[in-house]
C-alpha cells in the first residue's frame, strides 16, 4: 500500500479547494500552512457541516475543540472542563480526526505506526457505557457526516481495547458454581439469567468472584470450548459494529482493519495505565502505538491510578480463599489437618488485624461514590501484618507438596494463585512506611458487624511521580476532560491527585 492510498493534507493550499481535496493531496511534514488550514477545516465542520446534519452550532463547543486541536499540535497536557450540554465528546473526536488524517504530528514521537500510517488516537473512559457510545454511536455517525460532507475520503475506523479479565468465561463460571456458597450464587444469578459477557455490567461482583469467572490470562486456542466461546463471539460482534465503517469485511477478533489503519483505540482508564506501565518497563505494549490520548471522565482517573499502583486486602476475600482451600480434596495418604490448622490461623490473624484497624479508623472522606476512612499502620498493626504474611506463606508451602486428583487440579491452581497474590500484597503492606492507607466498606461483602470496614487499601506515597514517569512525561499530547474537574474553577485538586 502506497502513500497515495491514504488521504493526507495538501501543500500548497488552494483556498478554493473542497476540504477533502487537501486531505487527499501530498504535504511536506514541515508545511507551515497545515495547522492554519486545520483550524479552518475545524471551523468548517462546526459551522457548516454539523449544522446541516441537525447539530446545533455552539460557540463553547467550537472554542473547546480549537483548544484541543492546538494542544494536539503543541503536544502538551490540557485540563478541559466542559459543562453538560456543550458537546464534549464531539469537541475532542473532531480535532482528533483532523490531527490524524491531516498528519499534523508527522515526524514527532510515536506519530507513525510500523506500517507507515499515522498512529491512532486513544480515547480512555471510566464507564463501559461511554466506550460503547463512542464506538457504536459517535464514531459511525461522525464518519458518515464527514464523508458525505467531503471532509474525509475514507471512513473512520476504531477498535475497543479491554483486558480479558473484563469478560465472562462460561467454562470458568460453571466450574466456580460447583463450589460456590449461597452468597456467591446469589450474586451470580443476574449473569446466569442473561447472555451478557461483559462483566462491567455486573457491578455487585466482588474482585474475588470476578477473578474466578473471567477469561483467563492464558486463554488460548487449546481451550476445549473455544469453538463455542461467547467471549470470542462478543469481541467479533463489537468489532463488526464498527466494521461497517471499514472497506474490508475481513475482520479479526480484537482489531479492525481499515484502509490506513485505525483512527481510534477506545479503552478504559485501567488499560491505558497498564499499557503505559508496560512501555516504561520495556515490556510488550497492550495498545497499538498512539500519537495522542484523550482521557474522558477524568474526574475518575485517580481511582484507576489507585487501583493500578496500589494494593488491597479484603477480609471477605480472605474468608473465601480459606473456604476454597479447605474444600480441596487430596489423594489418599495426604492429610488435610495441617491445612485446617493453617487456614484457622489465617482467619484468626486477619480478623484481629481488621478489628484493630476498624477500632483505629478516623473520620472518612467521600470521593465520588466511595467513602474512605483513614487508618494508620502502628507497630501493633505491622506485627499482625507480618504474622499474617508468614501464615499465608506457610499455607502456600503446605499446599505445594500436596497431591490432588485430576478433577481438583484446576481448583488447586486457582487457590495457589490467590494465595500468591495475598502474600505479595502482605509483603507490600509490610513496607508500610512507603504507603498511604485507608479503609473502605465493601458492598455485598461477607463480614460481621464488628468488621464493617473490610477492605484495606494502600497506595505509594510517590504515586504522582510514578504517573509522571509512566504517562505525563511521554512527550504525547494528553487531554483530560470531564464535567467536574475543578472545584469552583480551581484545578489544584486534580493536579495533586494525578
Amino acid at each position: 500500500m502506497t502513500d497515495a492510498d491514504y488521504p493526507k493534507i495538501a501543500a500548497p493550499i488552494d483556498k478554493r479547494a473542497a476540504p477533502a481535496d487537501w486531505f487527499r493531496a501530498d504535504a511536506h511534514p514541515g508545511d507551515i500552512y497545515r495547522i492554519g488550514r486545520a483550524n479552518d477545516i475545524l471551523q468548517e465542520i462546526f459551522g457548516r457541516v454539523m449544522p446541516r446534519n441537525g447539530f446545533k452550532q455552539r460557540g463553547d463547543q467550537t472554542d473547546l475543540a480549537m483548544e484541543i486541536l492546538a494542544n494536539f499540535c503543541e503536544r502538551g497536557i490540557l485540563l478541559a472542563e466542559a459543562e453538560v450540554g456543550i458537546g464534549k465528546t464531539l469537541a475532542y473526536l473532531i480535532p482528533a480526526v483532523i490531527t490524524r488524517r491531516a498528519r499534523l504530528n508527522e515526524g514527532k514521537t510515536r506519530s507513525v505506526t510500523s506500517s507507515g500510517y499515522p498512529a491512532p488516537i486513544v480515547v480512555a473512559t471510566s464507564s463501559i457505557a461511554l466506550q460503547r457510545a463512542i464506538i457504536c454511536d459517535y464514531i459511525p455517525a461522525l464518519s458518515d457526516i464527514l464523508t458525505a460532507g467531503g471532509i474525509i475520503g475514507a471512513p473512520l475506523t476504531a477498535a475497543l481495547r479491554k483486558g480479558k479479565g473484563n469478560y465472562l468465561c462460561r467454562r470458568r463460571l460453571n466450574h466456580f458454581l460447583q463450589f460456590a456458597d449461597a452468597r456467591a450464587k446469589k450474586l451470580l444469578q443476574p449473569i446466569l439469567d442473561s447472555n451478557v459477557v461483559d462483566l462491567e455490567f455486573f457491578t455487585n461482583l466482588t474482585p474475588y468472584i470476578k477473578s474466578h469467572i473471567s477469561v483467563d490470562k492464558i486463554c488460548n486456542k487449546h481451550c476445549p470450548v473455544r469453538g463455542d466461546c461467547r467471549y470470542r463471539r462478543h469481541i467479533a460482534a463489537m468489532n463488526f459494529a464498527v466494521g461497517s465503517l471499514c472497506e474490508s469485511n475481513k475482520l479479526l477478533p480484537g482489531k479492525i482493519q481499515g484502509r490506513g489503519g485505525l483512527d481510534f483505540q477506545v479503552t478504559n482508564h485501567n488499560y491505558l495505565l497498564a499499557d503505559a506501565i508496560r512501555r516504561a518497563n520495556g515490556q510488550p505494549s497492550l495498545l497499538q502505538d498512539y500519537q495522542a490520548v484523550v482521557i474522558d471522565e477524568a474526574h475518575k482517573f485517580s481511582d484507576a491510578a489507585r487501583g493500578m499502583y496500589g494494593f488491597s486486602l479484603d477480609y471477605s476475600e480472605i474468608c473465601d480463599i480459606m473456604g476454597s482451600a479447605r474444600k480441596l480434596k487430596f489423594e489418599k495418604g495426604d492429610k488435610t489437618g495441617d491445612i485446617g490448622d493453617s487456614t484457622n490461623k489465617i482467619l484468626s490473624r486477619s480478623g484481629k488485624l481488621f478489628r484493630y484497624l476498624n477500632d483505629n479508623a478516623t473520620a472518612g472522606e467521600t470521593d465520588g461514590e466511595v467513602e474512605r476512612y483513614a487508618t494508620r499502620i502502628t507497630d501493633n498493626a505491622a506485627r499482625l501484618i507480618r504474622e499474617l504474611r508468614d501464615n499465608v506463606s506457610k499455607l502456600i508451602e503446605i499446599i505445594s507438596i500436596k497431591r490432588v486428583s485430576e478433577s481438583q487440579k484446576h481448583r488447586m491452581i486457582n487457590v495457589s494463585r490467590e494465595l500468591d497474590a495475598a502474600a505479595e500484597t502482605l509483603m507490600a503492606f509490610a513496607r508500610h512506611s512507603r504507603l498511604i492507607y485507608w479503609l473502605e466498606e465493601r458492598e455485598n461483602a461477607q463480614s460481621s458487624s464488628e468488621i464493617r470496614l473490610s477492605a484495606l487499601h494502600g497506595i505509594p506515597k510517590n504515586l504522582g511521580e510514578s504517573l509522571e514517569r509512566h504517562l505525563w512525561r511521554g512527550n504525547i499530547p494528553i487531554i483530560l476532560t470531564s464535567g467536574t474537574l475543578s472545584a469552583a474553577g480551581n484545578f489544584t485538586r486534580i493536579k495533586c491527585i494525578c
